[in-house]
């Protein structure tokens, strides 16, 4: 599996700046939890670091983690799922150890004592998420992979610096399909069937002119350029309507007859697990991106 290490594919663990954060229960979460959005933001950095490629473990685990992270970031996008709860409760294990968090693979869904986690330091909260997440994962040696993550901690911990820096778009699944047509040189395996698009920046424009027999001509075009500098120029009136239609800000005054559209930190995909018939599983798509800078 090719890895892209380069900070644009940090953002793309990053949650979004649109979430209201509302009033903490004692036993509550979800996307308008701040602990629960904490733990969160753990979860998606660790699941970052695996696909670093500096975790060892398999390119089948890799791809589990990081699935896994960004499923549990989709559901907690949902208002209707909770896939980490914080609980007011002691928690223990099968065998009565009392724990900070645990996994629960049946349900994809994690518990977590909120008195027990708010007392945590900053390096012990990546920790215990890493083990929960890689327990979804069902990684064969979680504690031994969370020791390794323990070794390399503080850089780790370097990767949520961004926080707040990106925006989930709606219509994932419309945005991700349209640039992947536009760009399938950009479109990447991160194992078995999920595949991610990750660009430095996106740049539309759509412009209006006459041709040379005085009629109405409309050019429309879009640059795409990846975090190794490649970039690549295709005439794009869908992805550029696609992108319109999400609402992403629209630059209308930089040149007359001219509208750009200029996204940093883009990383669109999908996650799609191996699906039988007894076991259906629905493809998870997303789509974030920087904030939308004027062009």
């Amino acid at each position: 599996m090719k890895i892209k290490t380069v900070i644009s594919s940090v953002l793309a663990i990053l949650l979004s700046s649109q979430v209201v954060f509302a009033a903490i229960g004692t036993e509550s979460g979800g996307g308008g939890d701040p602990d629960a959005v904490d733990f969160l933001l753990k979860v998606r950095v660790v699941g970052e670091w695996a696909k670093s490629g500096n975790a060892p473990v398999s390119d089948e685990e890799t791809r589990r983690i990081f699935a896994t992270a960004r499923n549990l970031s989709l559901k907690m996008d949902k208002a209707s799922e909770t896939p980490i709860v914080m609980v007011k409760r002691n928690l223990v294990d099968a065998s009565g150890a009392g724990k900070v968090a645990l996994f629960d693979l049946k349900k994809f869904k994690i518990e977590v004592t909120r008195s027990k986690w708010k007392k945590l330091s900053e390096e012990d909260k990546y920790i215990t998420a890493a083990l929960e997440l890689f327990g979804l994962a069902q990684v064969q040696n979680r504690y031994g992979l969370a020791g390794e993550l323990k070794k390399v901690i503080k850089e780790v911990m370097g990767l949520s610096v961004a926080v707040g820096a990106t925006k989930e778009l709606p219509g994932a699944q419309v945005i991700y399909l349209t640039l992947a047509s536009t760009f399938p040189e950009f479109d990447e395996s991160i194992g078995g069937f999920s595949y991610e698009i990750t660009l430095k920046e996106l740049s539309c424009s759509s412009s209006n002119s006459l041709d040379g027999n005085g009629a109405p001509l409309l050019t429309t075009e879009c640059i795409a350029t990846d975090a190794l500098g490649t970039q690549l120029v295709r005439p794009a009136t869908n992805l550029y309507l696609t992108l319109l239609n999400s609402g992403v800000p629209v630059d209308t005054h930089s040149e007359p007859g001219t509208t750009y559209i200029v996204l940093t930190g883009v990383n669109c995909g999908v996650l799609e697990p191996r699906s039988t018939p007894d076991n259906p599983v629905t493809p998870e798509y997303f789509c974030s991106v920087g904030n939308p800078i004027a062009k």
